[in-house]
């Protein structure tokens, strides 16, 4: 396998008060061990109709979010 990994972890937007109390801990565990993670709401698995600026506003913020790794 080529390339780095990462964990992808979903969250239910709908109740963000456990988001919130689940963030800190996951945060610090992934920093203690040095891997870098992607957070995604779960709606982003569920078919919906965007146009295509929101999809490439969300690709944009991906990526920035992803070159903060290194």
């Amino acid at each position: 396998m080529k390339g780095k990994y990462a964990p992808v972890l979903y969250y239910d937007a709908s109740d963000m008060e456990r988001v919130m109390d689940m963030i800190e801990p996951l945060s610090e565990y992934f920093k203690r061990e040095n891997v870098p993670f992607i957070f995604l709401p779960k709606d982003i698995t569920e078919l919906k109709y965007q146009t295509k600026d929101e999809i490439l506003k969300w690709l944009e913020d991906v990526k920035k979010e992803v070159e903060k790794w290194d």
